[in-house]
């Protein structure tokens, strides 16, 4: 039982990097594309499978490194979510 559960924290941190990296590029390309001023206003907004996406990997990110807390990725990836709360004022 203790070996499947290092196993699992292993893989989630190996997983943390690479979910920060698509998590940055789709909040890049959502802003990019669809402003936040065009959506307050009723314009266009983007696919609902973005913001969808960006949500679920953001929470991947949270759960994986909770996982794999004592490695340096587990801080990278939670200090990866307090960052971007930051820059979108949610902290």
């Amino acid at each position: 039982m203790i070996e499947k559960f290092w196993k699992v924290r292993d893989v989630a941190t190996r997983l943390i990097a690479p979910l920060v990296v698509i998590f940055f590029v789709a909040s890049y390309f959502i802003e990019s594309k669809y402003p936040a001023t065009i959506a307050m206003t009723g314009g266009p907004r983007g696919p609902e499978w973005i913001y969808i996406g960006r949500t679920l990997n953001g929470l991947l990110i949270l759960v994986f490194s909770l996982l794999a807390l004592p490695r340096w990725q587990a801080f990278a990836g939670l200090l990866s979510i307090v960052i971007f709360a930051y820059i979108h004022r949610g902290v």
